[in-house]
């Protein structure tokens, strides 16, 4: 007769414990790796941004050009840039890269194409740059970025003197991103009829501030006020030429 051995059932038991144990052992490391992997996910945050960037061509085909103007979009924490360099002109192109210690971008449309790399200048402004590479030329030029971190937004109302050529009203919002000086760009919005206008300007103490407002088949705006705080209101005036050469004006502002 053939002995078959037997399991007692504190055997069975023992065996079955070991393997719950070694499954629940196996999904508690499963589920970290999940957690830490969705950590790793949530801890890249975005933000938006904005720079001046400022480029001169030197060589290539580009030779004699520069490029001025604002790069907006957003910013994660790991780097990466994208976003949309605007000229003053309306003219655009695509900016994607990293930016921090060194930068690495590529520039890409009507606005401008080239290639940007460089580090960081100044670890204060956070400012960048470096040279510029364009069709095969590795050296032709260099490139400043320098964030716009305040923002001027204000309302702003006027009307062209009696004697002015162009009588336009001036209604609308005239909304500034600021570098640490007081340097900046951005866009001034009319009300009436939704049309939206490149503008750059300069902010000084606060209190003082030149703008001008591209205005495509017309001219530019050129305003220049002075400001003051009313219960805890900053308030503007001041005078505005343009659009035509003998135009003029005055207009008051809020914000």
């Amino acid at each position: 007769m053939q002995h078959r051995p037997s399991h007692s059932p504190l055997a069975a038991r023992v065996l079955l414990g070991s393997l719950l144990v070694a499954s629940m052992l196996a999904g508690a490391a499963g589920s970290q790796h999940a957690l830490a992997a969705q950590t790793q996910a949530a801890a890249v945050t975005t933000s938006t941004v904005a720079y001046h960037l400022a480029a001169q061509f030197v060589v290539g085909p580009s030779a004699g050009t520069a490029i001025a103007g604002q790069v907006s979009g957003t910013l994660d924490s790991t780097g990466i840039l994208t976003a949309t360099l605007t000229l003053n002109n309306g003219l655009t192109s695509t900016v994607n890269g990293t930016v921090g210690a060194s930068a690495s971008l590529s520039l890409k449309g009507k606005a401008g194409t080239a290639s940007l790399t460089g580090k960081l200048l100044s670890a204060k402004s956070g400012i960048v740059g470096g040279t510029l590479a364009q069709a095969g030329t590795a050296d032709a030029g260099s490139w400043v970025l320098t964030p716009e971190t305040q923002t001027l937004d204000i309302s702003v109302g006027g009307v062209s003197s009696a004697a002015s050529k162009d009588k336009i009203a001036l209604s609308g919002q005239l909304t500034l991103q600021l570098t640490a000086d007081g340097w900046g760009e951005g866009t001034f919005a009319f009300l009436n009829n939704n049309t939206v206008l490149q503008a750059t300007g300069q902010v000084s103490n606060a209190t003082n501030m030149a703008a001008t407002v591209y205005w495509p088949g017309k001219g530019t705006l050129d305003l220049v006020a002075t400001g003051k705080h009313i219960i805890g209101v900053l308030k503007w005036s001041g005078n505005f030429v343009g659009p035509a050469a003998n135009d003029i004006g005055t207009f008051i502002a809020e914000g």
